[in-house]
């Protein structure tokens, strides 16, 4: 299996416009969870998530 590495940032739980903006601003608004993992929001860059998700397709 291939191992693959996405950088994101941290966000605040945000309002939806806010979250529009950032949709507007190339990046996609994700929450990130698991077992025995606390969930937290993100955001990932549009053209690195393409360039990723695009390989595996």
């Amino acid at each position: 299996m291939k191992e693959v590495t996405l950088d994101v940032e941290s966000r605040k739980l945000e309002s939806k416009g806010i979250l529009s903006d950032l949709r507007k601003g190339g990046k996609i608004p994700a929450v990130f969870y698991g077992k025995n993992i606390k969930s937290e929001s993100i955001s990932v860059d549009l053209k690195t998530f393409d360039s990723i998700i695009f390989v595996f397709c």
